[in-house]
């Protein structure tokens, strides 16, 4: 059926109707992972590709260099989820990819990857590219801002935890509470 409806390009990573058309997919409904619309369902890009290829479909479709808009043949790989969470791994580890700790519930709601440790209160938005610093204290969340570097996101949670009279944005129970 998708040899029928798609044409793909393995070189250039190019995906497009059997018309010619550019299939048109989105990146914000599948987290973060480009997506198109197919038989009243979302299909992610990358699976539609491997399974023209390989007419399989694996537990993941991993992007080898980490970038979810390479569809290059020789970029994508079949996993199974424990190999890609220990490939994964490794590769935050070593500094190639940033770090995607998230929390036990699977997601923080917004799209963005919980940090723990030394960075506690910086999450990443892959979406952007943004760190962004939010905190917690005695029941009310404090919203300091975010900046595309992790150490300038760090210095700005540092400083808001130095003084908390100087953040603006304040939520208790998800009601903006107002600066005293």
């Amino acid at each position: 059926m998708l040899l029928a409806l798609y044409r793909y390009d393995p070189d250039t990573g190019a995906l497009t109707h059997a018309d010619g058309s550019k299939v048109a997919y989105s990146f914000g409904s599948r987290r973060g992972f480009a997506s198109t619309w197919i038989a009243d369902q979302w299909w992610g890009v990358s699976r539609i590709i491997w399974k023209m290829l390989h007419d399989e479909e694996p537990e993941v479709v991993a992007h080898i260099d980490g970038d979810r808009t390479n569809f290059r043949a020789r970029n994508l790989q079949g996993r199974t989820r424990v190999e890609h969470g220990k490939i994964t791994a490794a590769l935050q580890e070593m500094g190639v990819l940033p770090p995607r700790f998230v929390s036990p519930t699977g997601t923080n709601g917004a799209g963005q990857t919980v940090v723990r440790g030394e960075d506690w209160g910086l999450y990443y938005r892959q979406k952007d590219r943004m760190w962004r610093v939010q905190f917690t204290r005695d029941g009310i969340t404090y919203r300091v801002g975010s900046s595309r570097v992790k150490e300038r996101a760090r210095a700005l949670r540092d400083a808001a935890l130095a003084d908390l009279s100087t953040v603006k944005h304040r939520r208790r129970n998800g009601k903006r509470i107002p600066c005293p």
